[in-house]
C-alpha cells in the first residue's frame, strides 16, 4: 500500500484522532518508539562513562587523568586523586574543588577504600562516627599507652587522639614555639578594641572548633569541623 506523505503530514500535525489502521497512524506510532529507544539507549551510555570517570581506584587510573596521586593528612594508607580541572568541570565529575590547592580532587570508591583498609589491618565501620570508614584499634592503644584521650572529635564524631602539649600556657611569640601551635589570649573579656593580645601555648593537640593563633604579633581564625 502506497501512504501520501503529505496527507500523513497533515495527520500528525493536525489531529490524532485517526484510526489506529490508520497506515500514517502506524508509521507515526512507530516514528515515536524510535525515538524513544534511542533516547533510553542514549541515557544509559552516557550515564555509566561519567560515573567511571569520577572513579579512581589506583594511582594508575590517576595517571591516565594526568592527575597526581597523594596521601591524606594523617592517614598514610588513604590516597587521593588531585588533577587540574576547572571548578565546573571538577563539579560536573562529581569531583571536590580543594580551594587551598587549586585542584579537583577525585575519591576513590568505597569498594576500594574497604578493601584497602582491610589490607592495612584496619577495621570498616562507624566506630561512633556518623559515617562508615577505616579506624585502627592499634591507634587506639597507642593514644591510651601515651597517656592520651581517645574519643570523638568535630562534627564528624570520628574517633582521634586528644593528647596534653609538655608546654602548655607557656608564653609564645609564634606557632612553632610550641608543641601544639601558639593561641591568642586576649587581656579582656569580651573582646575590645583595646586589648592586648599576647600568646600563650596550646594546652592539647585538638584542632577542632574556631581558634585564634598568634604569630608575630598578628592574630589568624582558624576553624575545623
Amino acid at each position: 500500500m502506497q501512504i501520501n506523505k503529505l496527507s500523513c503530514r497533515r495527520s500528525f500535525l493536525g489531529s490524532f484522532t485517526v484510526n489506529y489502521l490508520n497506515p500514517c497512524r502506524a508509521r507515526g506510532n512507530k516514528i515515536i518508539m524510535v525515538g524513544k529507544l534511542m533516547f533510553v539507549l542514549v541515557s544509559l551510555f552516557s550515564l555509566p562513562l561519567e560515573v567511571r570517570a569520577t572513579v579512581v581506584d589506583s594511582e594508575q587510573v590517576c595517571k591516565n587523568l594526568n592527575g597526581t596521586w597523594e596521601p591524606t593528612s594523617g592517614q598514610s594508607w588513604y590516597y587521593y586523586c588531585y588533577v587540574l580541572w576547572l571548578p565546573e568541570v571538577c563539579e560536573g565529575k562529581n569531583g571536590f574543588w580543594d580551594p587551598h590547592k587549586e585542584r579537583c580532587r577525585l575519591d576513590p570508591s568505597e569498594k576500594s577504600q574497604k578493601a584497602e583498609c582491610k589490607a592495612q589491618g584496619g577495621n570498616w565501620g562507624k566506630d561512633q562516627a556518623s559515617f562508615d570508614h577505616c579506624f585502627f584499634e592499634k591507634d587506639r592503644i597507642q593514644c591510651l599507652a601515651e597517656k592520651g584521650e581517645w574519643r570523638p572529635m568535630g562534627k564528624a564524631h570520628v574517633s582521634g587522639c586528644v593528647r596534653t602539649s609538655r608546654d602548655a600556657g607557656k608564653p609564645c611569640k609564634k606557632y612553632s614555639e610550641c608543641e601544639f601551635g601558639c593561641l591568642a589570649v586576649r587581656s579582656k573579656s569580651p573582646a575590645s578594641e583595646n586589648d592586648i593580645v599576647s600568646g600563650q601555648c596550646a594546652k592539647t593537640n585538638n584542632k577542632f572548633g574556631c581558634k585564634d593563633y598568634f604569630e608575630e604579633g598578628r592574630i589568624i581564625g582558624s576553624c575545623k569541623d
